[in-house]
């Protein structure tokens, strides 16, 4: 999700361009969110000028980066938040298969 007045409106490719900027290196894989969360909760973020991020994966930019897109997502609360045990299990998944 984005944050208005931080990151409003941007892109996974935004995301990434900005990271690879601050850390001034190459940023050649990403790990996603493949699972949109349910309307009534991305209500309630658009009511605070909140998108989802969206990654277009037909954009050439995407060429040479591994895409990593799971459902990292824990909505429980009606906030969302990325979930530890899902992202370990997706980091760890690609430790193993490098």
């Amino acid at each position: 999700m984005t944050k208005f007045g931080e990151t409003h409106h941007f892109s996974g490719k935004d995301f990434v361009t900005k990271l690879k900027e601050r850390l001034e290196r190459k940023v050649d894989g990403i790990i996603g969110n493949s699972k949109k969360p349910i309307q009534k909760i991305l209500d309630i973020y658009s009511e605070q000028k909140s998108d989802f991020v969206n990654i277009d994966r037909t954009d050439p930019f995407w060429d040479h980066r591994e895409i990593h897109l799971i459902d990292v997502l824990d909505t429980n609360a009606m906030i969302i938040r990325h979930d530890p045990e899902k992202l370990t299990h997706i980091i760890l998944k690609i430790i193993h298969a490098a």
